[in-house]
């Protein structure tokens, strides 16, 4: 049994869930959400891209059960806990925003 106490930053929220990666390494297998969390007022929402890594059991069986659901036609939407998340930034690389300084927020998920 793990005894090892944690302080974390927590973030919690509604979010679509878009993308569920799984990479194998020298741990064991890892994986990772993208989600647009909804910020802002219910008529002027706006989205916040978060990258996070699922941590906890779980979170884990959640995020497994709802990979099957995405698909270009249904939306996935998903209350969360978000540990520790920091902000990152990026320059968009192609399409219409080419050039556009953009953010997003990395992590770990720790509850679904």
């Amino acid at each position: 049994m793990n005894d090892k106490r944690y302080f974390n930053s927590k973030t919690t929220g509604l979010a679509f869930l878009n993308e569920v990666s799984e990479k194998q390494n020298s741990e064991g297998a890892t994986l990772k959400a993208k989600l647009s969390a909804l910020i802002g007022p219910e008529d002027k929402v706006h989205y916040e891209r978060m990258e996070l890594y699922v941590k906890g059991e779980q979170a884990r069986d959640v995020i497994q059960q709802l990979r099957g659901h995405l698909n270009d036609t249904n939306k996935v939407t998903v209350s969360f806990v978000a540990a520790d998340c920091k902000a990152h930034a990026f320059i968009v690389q192609k399409g219409s925003n080419q050039g556009a300084l953009r953010t997003y927020q990395q992590g770990s998920v720790i509850y679904i």
